[in-house]
């Protein structure tokens, strides 16, 4: 994503942000803010955020199993850009914010750098 202020529009189950999700459901809006060193991504109605990750197997004809991605919900998700020792800097979530599974926060900051990619590339078309 390029650096600037966009808002995304979120789908919600159980005032929760759900990642995978499809079909007719409640939505929220959130803020991704993003500059050189961090990203902060919060929801426009001050709400605390929790997200849910939904995992679907091919096959598995159970309930859906949704992970939380952060142990409890957060204000804000913060992200700060640092060096690593192996060289490309990488994209780390602030001390202050405690999450379940690295993998789900990754795939969350990967959808939200996915859609806002695709909405700023679409107002640039204007």
């Amino acid at each position: 994503m390029d650096s600037g202020t966009i808002q995304l529009s979120v789908p919600l189950l159980d005032n929760a942000i759900q990642v995978g999700i499809g079909g007719n459901v409640a939505t929220a809006t959130i803020q991704v803010s993003k500059t050189a060193t961090t990203v902060t991504v919060r929801r426009t109605d001050g709400a605390p955020m929790q997200v849910q990750i939904l995992h679907e197997h091919r096959g598995y004809t159970g309930p859906t199993v949704r992970t939380n991605v952060f142990r409890t919900p957060v204000d804000c998700l913060r992200l700060e850009r640092r060096v690593t020792a192996n060289g490309p800097s990488r994209w780390f979530p602030a001390e202050t914010v405690r999450v379940n599974r690295r993998q789900d926060l990754s795939r969350f900051v990967a959808t939200i750098a996915t859609f806002g990619l695709a909405k700023q590339r679409q107002v640039s078309r204007c």
